[in-house]
């Protein structure tokens, strides 16, 4: 780590690719990360240093004060500090929540440190525990926590927006597949990261919403060299019936994606054409 951070300090902004390793490295693709690798993502973490930009999905690397020097002045928190801030933003966003979505949400605490807060809150009377149902009924409500005054929070919901939307694999309410499946009785998984050969949907898959409710999944692609949406596959879940609002709805849906991404163009391969018909 200090020959990393000294290099940094000296030379500027680097990616991995700027520290060389003759050393054995893991097989994996993704994960055979060498140590300076590991290095720069402890010392992000950790704030020292902060990521400038992106060049071709790798992390370009630079000391905190130098990229936000007002960010990097700030006084450093204590470990108490940082649980309370990362177990009450975690609730707050979940709504309700256990020991264990609370630890997934920022990957930043561990399941003892979140489980001494619920208690500690508990005491104070700022957290209730709850139970939880599935938005479908298919599996028996579970215990969790929530903010005291959930039931005051949730009259004040907006409801669900109309119509379709395809969500990226990152959102927040995808991507703890276990909540997710738990929840919505809807199982996910980014498969960017699985062998091409292995993947069931696809490199990109997006989650399908219809208001508050996911109805299927789609394999998008942008080609940038023609500016053109590809729709390459669709799935519908168990017992979504296509209509022809429905389609509309997903046909709504698939150029606001485009709208939103720049393509000019958007085109519906075969495969997912028979899936509007069927």
């Amino acid at each position: 780590m200090a020959a990393v951070l000294e290099r940094i300090t000296a030379e500027g902004a680097l990616t991995s690719r700027d520290f060389e390793h003759d050393g054995q490295r893991g097989t994996h693709f993704w994960w055979g990360w060498k140590p300076q690798k590991i290095a720069l993502d402890y010392l992000w973490r950790c704030g020292v240093l902060h990521v400038a930009a992106r060049r071709n999905f790798h992390k370009v690397y630079d000391l905190t004060q130098r990229v936000v020097p007002s960010h990097a002045a700030l006084p450093h928190p204590g470990e108490a500090e940082h649980v309370e801030w990362a177990c009450r933003t975690a609730l707050d966003r979940l709504g309700a929540a256990s020991a264990r979505d609370i630890v997934k949400f920022w990957h930043a605490l561990s399941i003892d440190q979140v489980k001494r807060w619920l208690a500690q809150a508990s005491t104070s009377g700022e957290v209730i525990p709850v139970l939880v149902e599935s938005a479908d009924g298919s599996s028996p409500p579970r215990p969790a926590f929530a903010p005291a005054d959930i039931t005051a929070r949730i009259p004040r919901l907006p409801k669900p927006p109309v119509g379709m939307r395809l969500l990226c694999p990152f959102d927040p309410v995808l991507r703890d597949r276990a909540r997710a499946k738990r929840l919505f009785n809807f199982d996910f998984r980014f498969e960017g990261f699985v062998p091409a050969a292995q993947r069931t949907h696809g490199y990109y898959v997006m989650a399908i919403l219809e208001g508050d409710r996911f109805v299927g999944k789609v394999d998008p692609k942008f080609d940038r060299s023609t500016g053109t949406l590809k729709i390459g596959r669709l799935w519908w879940e168990p017992g979504v019936k296509v209509t022809r609002a429905r389609r509309s709805a997903f046909e709504a849906g698939v150029e606001r994606l485009a709208t939103w991404i720049g393509a000019g163009d958007v085109e519906i391969a075969a495969d997912a054409r028979r899936m509007l018909k069927s």
